[in-house]
């Protein structure tokens, strides 16, 4: 109780007392006025009785003002809460589907790695083949290195990096296309070379063939289909370039 009464009247300022004091002397002022101007008590009731109906004609309508106002304001907030409440629910809509898109997202690189891990097996058995050149099994190792850029991004770097926002998932796609590119480039100089040679078994040449044939498969699932892109892997453009 004790704790109660202090806070009131620590909330009660000085222009409060100045107030309240004021306020009295009115009162009391009104009541002398009154008591000297009418002195039959008959008179003094009619009086009041009809300041009483005036008091509270006033009082009703002052009632009624207010009652508008705030039901206009009370319409005004309601507006914009509603209008809040649109961009949250569209805010909502758009981070659902960004979650949706990256989990789309992990899995397609997923089944991507998957296939480039397996054509690098399949570039590995044939770099191990004795009728293989020498030459020609450096370059099959050094397009495995070149697939090592694509098999050695974890997936949750991936999701991590589409998190950011939309543009990183197409800059990754992008720098992995290049490296598909520079690696069919890679492939085709090799077939040519044993084109020229011809005492490499056509066996082997059909098997890199078809491994060819995926890498090309593989880098169309990448969708930059539009692009003209340079093979040399030098090539590849840096984040700078693919901000902008």
């Amino acid at each position: 109780m004790e704790k109660n009464r202090k806070s009131i009247l620590d909330k009660v300022e000085k222009k409060d007392l100045i107030y309240l004091f004021l306020a009295i002397d009115l009162i009391l002022i009104l009541i002398a006025v009154v008591v000297w101007k009418y002195s039959d008590a008959q008179l003094l009731v009619d009086q009041i009785s009809f300041g009483s109906s005036i008091a509270s004609i006033i009082l009703a309508v002052v009632a009624m003002i207010y009652a508008f106002f705030q039901t206009q304001e009370a319409s005004s907030q309601n507006a914009i809460v509603q209008e809040a409440l649109y961009k949250i629910s569209s805010q909502v809509d758009e981070l659902n589907a960004i979650r949706d898109e990256i989990n789309s997202f992990r899995l397609e690189q997923v089944a991507m790695k998957e296939q480039v891990v397996s054509i690098a097996n399949n570039l590995g058995d044939i770099s191990v083949q004795k009728d293989i050149p020498e030459s020609a099994k450096k370059e099959l190792k050094n397009v495995q290195e070149q697939l090592k850029d694509v098999i050695d991004t974890p997936v949750t770097t991936i999701a991590t990096g589409v998190g950011a926002g939309r543009a990183s998932k197409y800059k990754l796609r992008y720098q992995h296309y290049l490296v598909m590119s520079n690696v069919i480039f890679s492939i085709s100089n090799i077939l040519h070379n044993m084109y020229e040679r011809k005492d490499i078994p056509d066996s082997i040449v059909q098997e890199l063939k078809q491994v060819k044939n995926r890498l090309e498969h593989q880098q169309r699932m990448y969708g930059f289909y539009e692009f003209q892109v340079p093979t040399p892997l030098e090539y590849l453009k840096t984040d700078e370039d693919l901000d902008t």
